[in-house]
């Protein structure tokens, strides 16, 4: 993983792009558009 970060040449997020990010979030929460932890934890447990 660190490996792929090295070369993926990563940067913070701006204020800004971390806003929009949040918003995203809290509409797709409101519309039901997300996967809880316990679903994704059994996707990968098989």
């Amino acid at each position: 993983m660190l490996k792929y970060i090295i070369t993926q040449n990563l940067k913070p997020m701006t204020i800004s792009e971390l806003n929009t990010r949040i918003d995203k979030s809290e509409k797709d929460f409101e519309n039901g558009d997300f996967v809880k932890a316990e679903d994704l934890l059994a996707k990968y447990e098989k």
